[in-house]
C-alpha cells in the first residue's frame, strides 16, 4: 500500500538500518494482508481462482471488487471443460456480493457438472491510487501498531487492530457468508 521510503516517513524511521528496513517491507505486506482478510476484499488487482460444488446458481463470488470474468472450467467426473465466459454475467460487479448467472436459462444441471473453477480479475487498480483513502490511511494506523509492538510478539496471542482503523475499514467489508 506504500513503498519502505513512505513507511519509514510515516513512522519516523528515516534512519533504519538494514535489518529495520528488511522488518518494514515485511510489516507493509502484512498490512495490506490484513487489510485484505478484514474487508474481504481484494486491494491491487490481481486474479483470483475460487472453487464451488456446481448445486445452485447463482454463486456467490468472494473477494469484490470484480472486475472481469478470465475463465471458466466445470468439472464432470474429473474431467475439466473450459467455458466460455461470455454465457455468464456478474450481477452487481462492485457490489458487497456479487453473483455469478448463467445468460440462458440460469439452471445447472447437477448430473453433469459437478464442479466449477472461475477465475476473475479482483481488485481496486493496478497500484495504490486506486485503492479508496481510508483503506490508506487504516493501512497506516496498522502500520503505525505493527512497528511499535514488533517486539511484543507472543505466538497465538491476539493482538486488536486499532480502533480507527477499524472504523475506516467497516463500510468497505463484504459481509460474511
Amino acid at each position: 500500500l506504500f513503498t519502505t521510503p513512505e513507511a519509514k516517513t510515516w513512522l519516523n524511521a528515516e534512519n533504519a538500518d538494514a535489518k529495520q528496513t528488511l522488518l518494514l517491507a515485511d510489516l507493509i505486506k502484512a498490512v495490506a494482508e490484513t487489510i485484505e482478510k478484514e474487508t474481504r476484499r481484494v486491494l491491487i488487482t490481481r486474479a483470483v481462482t475460487v472453487r464451488y460444488q456446481a448445486t445452485s446458481v447463482p454463486l456467490k463470488l468472494f473477494r469484490p471488487p470484480i472486475n472481469s470474468i478470465t475463465t471458466i472450467k466445470t468439472y464432470y467426473q474429473g474431467a475439466d471443460t473450459a467455458e466460455d465466459a461470455a454465457g455468464f454475467y456478474v450481477l452487481g460487479g462492485l457490489g458487497k456480493r456479487p453473483k455469478l448467472f448463467m445468460k440462458d436459462d440460469g439452471v445447472w444441471v447437477a448430473t453433469s457438472i459437478e464442479e466449477i473453477e472461475i477465475v476473475t480479475s479482483n481488485g481496486y487498480g493496478a497500484d495504490v491510487t486506486s485503492v479508496p483513502h481510508p483503506l490508506i490511511q487504516a493501512a497506516r494506523q496498522i502500520l503505525s501498531q505493527f512497528y511499535d509492538r514488533r517486539d511484543d510478539y507472543i505466538e497465538g496471542a491476539a493482538i486488536p487492530l486499532p480502533r480507527t482503523a477499524r472504523s475506516l475499514m467497516a463500510p468497505f467489508a463484504c459481509p460474511i457468508l
